[in-house]
């Protein structure tokens, strides 16, 4: 038996050393495989939610609208606040998709080891340890702090629901305990929620055994369609874990469940928490012979190097207690502690500087053994994220004297507790260096030491402290708008409170007593509350009725509060319909209480034109003036002025209209219209002024005290801005311009002639700079064009001084117009740089259109020629108009017979002329040019060709050179007698060489668009 015992411990650890690690040949997070089974029908039975929080993330089943592309079937979800994956078609959980979970380096230990526990109990089919163990995980390794915080508030019962957006349990299968995690992981809770939303706090309290390091958890990542993590989407661990060891009956721990969990475990030796500090072997193996081989045998630590006779073997039956080296007792010990929390000392109530003391009651404690108490006040009203905050701290050291007794911890309220909270409850945690929860002797000296128990009921009234309340009210009155206590101003009146209950509803009631006698209410307000804090303020609006119609002098703001929910002494009073009166200030000498009428008159004004645009001669502007403060049934007189805005010479703002206006005001504000009227002797048009206004008064000074038996007038107020808007009007600018043109006697319309163009202008700007462009045209139209040609220019730049004026333009005919035009019309343009058609500046620098006159029957614009010219009609084969191929040749009035010499010459001339200047918009394709189509040459041919003679087309071919690209002749251009290229059929030259003609297609190059000097013509 003793060999065999040593074979035995030998298999054992040849067992440890082989057997843990990954699965042979699966060293990556993809090499799982999909259950597709576990879970049952998605949404519809038990199945999946007796696992915790088992999901499905495989392709559509049982009418969810998952991704068809998902292939990781059943999975525990780590982020179970986030969306579950069965229902988004658009995000994709694939096995190619899994990767290694994240863990804290300081936690990894603990999450391996949750999650080999994890997989035992999956094996063996225990559902709820399987979902129990992921809670713990999940308050480790899950990526949003809320979710963390919602496993660590399951762990510790505090809050199951946390955050939950059903109100439903987060975990409804979980079973474990804050001590059992403790025992698996070593860490315990510190608290569930950290201030700034960063999760739950662990303290390390134990030392758990450290893990492999090839070991890892597998997780499935949510992806988009863009191939990024989806945002929102949880994150899930498939039950097959290529990263943790083998499931081929072959582990370091037999799977146990999580009320009776490992609570030490070292590198070499593996224990489980039936057997603490002992060895097991694997389910497949046993130490004995004679026992079958689903049965658990354990041998002493020392085994490995000593062997063990048959009497040291023992065979596990049922678990020993969870501590190492404990003795065996009698009867497990059950402490409990109660507590009674109240005030000590005078101050009672829950806020800086109050002490509570807190009178613990415990049972079953050792005798003679030492105890602490840590004591934790906590304010019984949760705030925004679900945590009671702690407002103080204590703790006490003590020696039980029996199994039970009493023992008093004092708290002292934090000194950040500015205000007074409403009630607090007292939690308190027993500790213990010497013993641990069962009364056995297990010394302990890192940390607090071993839990023992406590007590923590926030709904726990013996542990609950209440503020008692003083309520008091103070008050700061003012008027809202203006400075008189009249009918119906407002009066605001600011009620500073203390000592109320948060949470509960209050009404304040004001009203406005006159000064004068105590007792006249001039107007009344009231205002509900439901303070957040104990302290605080609350405005309330009384509106001042007809009794202070006038005005008085002074009035007090006199408040109460009540409530129906309280009484005085903050107790609740909740389904009553009386009015508990809470607090009061009515004091009619208090200044803060009081408000004031104070005479401070003021007036605003605001012009506008009446029936009018411009400020000129004779308009009337009207002034519209708000004044206040003024004293009602007093005589005042307005005063105004109109001034210019532009200063003239002097640096001075003339005035260019006056107006007043005597008036009795029934109320102390209120309007006043004035009329202005600008002065007759003001020239042209004022491009903006401003109305100055003076108030007088014979009756009143400017404090509003009565003058009796004055004939003074004494100013009262004023209001002087040149650069005020409301004060000014601004003439809308209409520029327009006329024109009388004028040439000397016996002169004819010719080159050199010059016509003086008188322009009269309105509406200008003073002062800016103005140029005018005239134009002199022919009143004989183009008939080409449709124009009336510009024969003459003329331009001249001026500075009004005035709106309205004359310039005059001299403008010359140019040198091209050598016969005498019968008549011609002055047109004219005016623009500016420095001001748009509007009168306002400009500053672009570019050139604003103000105004033109371009009349062609307009009297005043045309000058005529004393002695006509003459003109001619040509002669014409087959067209009435003859368009020349250079200015001042073949031109009006010119006709000619063609010789026969040089046919051929005309006909290649004619072929080349659209190719002449470069400008034309065909002559850019030498194609065209060199080869006319049919239509460009026998249809113009129909139609336009023209008599000329061949002597002037030779001179015409001599003289202008073809641009580059074009190609007349073969060889010399300047020899276009005979063309070198044959006809085309069609075309003048082969058929009708006794009487010569050419085909042409005439038009303007460039912009000018007359037949004068300079121009061009393309034919």
């Amino acid at each position: 038996m003793v060999f065999t015992a040593v074979l035995a411990a030998i298999a054992v650890i040849a067992a440890m050393v082989t057997v843990p690690g990954s699965k042979a040949g699966a060293a990556e997070p993809t090499d799982f495989t999909p259950n597709v089974e576990m879970g049952g029908r998605v949404n519809v039975g038990e199945d999946a939610q007796a696992w915790g929080s088992l999901t499905w993330a495989g392709p559509p089943k049982d009418g969810t609208k998952a991704n068809p592309n998902n292939n990781v079937g059943w999975a525990w979800c780590i982020d179970p606040l986030d969306k579950y994956p069965n229902n988004k078609t658009s995000v994709l959980y694939s096995k190619d998709n899994a990767t290694k979970l994240s863990i804290p380096s300081e936690y990894r230990d603990a999450v391996i080891r949750l999650a080999l526990e994890w997989q035992k109990a999956i094996k063996a089919g225990d559902k709820a340890a399987a979902g129990t163990y992921v809670v713990y995980m999940i308050a480790l390794v899950s990526e949003r702090p809320d979710n963390r915080t919602a496993a660590a508030y399951t762990i510790n019962g505090q809050q199951p629901k946390y955050n939950n957006p059903y109100d439903q349990v987060n975990f409804p299968t979980f079973n474990g305990s804050m001590k059992e995690f403790t025992d698996l992981t070593g860490l315990e809770i510190e608290s569930a929620y950290t201030p700034g939303n960063k999760g739950p706090s662990f303290k390390k309290v134990s030392e758990i055994p450290e893990q492999p390091a090839d070991y890892f958890v597998t997780v499935v990542i949510p992806v988009e369609k863009n191939g990024k993590r989806a945002p929102g989407m949880q994150r899930v661990m498939p039950p097959d874990q290529p990263g943790l060891p083998d499931d081929e009956g072959e582990t370091e721990e037999p799977t146990t469940s999580p009320e009776t969990p490992k609570t030490e475990e070292n590198p070499s030796d593996e224990t489980t928490p039936e057997n603490p500090g002992e060895e097991t072997t694997p389910n497949s193996e046993t130490t004995t012979e004679s026992e079958p081989s689903n049965t658990e045998e354990t041998t002493p630590k020392d085994s490995t190097t000593e062997p063990t006779s048959p009497d040291e073997t023992t065979k596990v039956t049922e678990p020993t207690a969870p501590v190492p080296g404990t003795e065996e007792q009698e009867k497990d010990l059950n402490p409990e502690i109660k507590t009674e929390a109240s005030f000590d000392g005078d101050k009672q109530q829950v806020v800086a500087g109050a002490t509570v003391k807190d009178k613990v009651h415990y049972e079953e404690l050792v005798p003679g053994k030492k105890y602490t108490l840590k004591a934790e006040l906590r304010n019984k009203a949760a705030g925004e994220n679900g945590e009671h905050a702690i407002l103080g701290t204590g703790s006490e050291t003590f020696e039980a004297t029996g199994e039970s007794g009493d023992v008093e911890v004092k708290i002292n309220v934090d000194d950040s507790v500015k205000n007074p909270v409403a009630a607090a409850v007292a939690y308190e945690k027993l500790y213990s260096h010497e013993v641990d929860e069962n009364g056995k002797d297990v010394p302990n000296d890192s940390g607090d030491g071993n839990f023992i128990a406590k007590h923590e009921d926030i709904d726990d009234e013996a542990q609950t402290v209440n503020t008692k309340w003083n309520p008091e009210i103070h008050t700061q009155a003012k008027i809202k708008d203006g400075n008189r206590v009249e009918k119906g101003a407002t009066v605001i009146d600011t009620v500073t409170y203390k000592d109320l209950v948060p949470g509960k509803k209050y009404t304040l009631k004001a009203k406005l007593i006159s000064k004068k006698d105590g007792e006249t209410v001039l107007g009344e307000g009231s205002a509900e509350l439901t303070p957040k804090e104990s302290a605080g303020e609350q405005k309330v609006e009384i509106t001042v009725n007809e009794k202070a119609d006038p005005a008085v002098d002074a009035a007090v703001a006199f408040e109460k509060l009540v409530s129906t929910e309280v009484d005085k002494d903050g107790n609740e009073t909740t389904g009553s319909s009386d009015e508990n009166e809470i607090a009061t200030h009515e004091d009619i000498n208090d200044e803060k209480q009081t408000v004031n009428t104070k005479w401070t008159p003021s007036i605003q004004t605001k012009a506008e034109f009446d029936n009018a645009k411009q400020v000129k001669a004779g308009v009337t502007v009207k002034d519209t003036v708000t004044y206040t403060d003024l004293v009602p049934g007093k005589e005042y007189t307005l005063k105004a002025e109109l001034r210019n805005k532009a200063e003239n010479d002097k640096g001075e703002h003339e005035v260019v209209g006056k107006g007043d206006v005597t008036f009795t005001p029934k109320k102390s504000s209120g309007e006043q219209v004035v009329d202005i009227k600008v002065n007759d002797d003001v020239e042209g048009v004022i491009k903006a002024a401003v109305a100055f206004e003076d108030l007088y008064s014979k009756q009143v000074d400017e404090n509003g005290k009565d003058t009796p038996n004055s004939d003074e007038e004494k100013k009262i107020t004023d209001h002087r801005d040149i650069d005020d808007e409301a004060q000014t009007v601004t003439s809308k600018m209409e520029p327009s311009i006329g024109t009388k043109a004028e040439k000397a006697e016996g002169d004819e319309i010719k080159a050199g002639t010059v016509i003086t163009d008188k322009v009269k202008y309105n509406d200008l700007v003073p002062g800016k700079e103005y140029t005018l462009n005239a134009e002199l045209r022919s009143k004989v139209k183009d008939e080409t064009t449709g124009d009336f040609p510009v024969i003459g220019h003329g331009e001249k730049t001026f500075v009004p001084k005035t709106s309205e004026g004359t310039v005059e333009v001299k403008i010359t005919v140019d040198e091209g117009v050598t016969e005498a035009v019968d008549e011609a019309v002055a047109f004219e343009y005016l623009t500016s740089t420095a001001v748009n058609k509007d009168g306002e500046d400009s500053t672009t620098g570019e050139k604003n259109d103000i105004a033109e006159h371009t009349n062609i029957e307009d009297e005043a614009q045309t000058v005529k020629s004393d002695k006509p010219s003459e003109t001619t009609t040509p002669e014409t084969a087959t067209s009435t108009e003859e368009v020349p191929d250079k200015p001042g040749h073949g031109g009006e009035g010119e006709t000619s017979t063609p010789s026969s010499s040089e046919d051929s010459s005309t006909s290649t001339t004619s072929e080349a002329s659209e190719s002449e200047e470069p400008g034309d918009s065909e002559s850019e394709k030498p194609s065209e040019s060199e080869e006319p189509s049919e239509s460009e040459s026998s249809e113009s041919s129909e139609s336009e060709s023209v008599e000329t003679t061949s002597s002037e087309a030779s001179e015409t071919s001599e003289s202008d050179k073809p641009s580059d690209g074009e190609s007349t002749t073969p060889d010399k251009p300047t020899e276009p007698s005979e063309s070198t290229e044959p006809n085309e059929p069609g075309t003048p030259g082969d058929d009708e060489k006794d009487t010569p003609k050419v085909s042409t297609n005439a038009d303007f190059e460039g912009g000018l668009r007359e037949v004068v000097a300079g121009a061009k013509v393309v034919d």
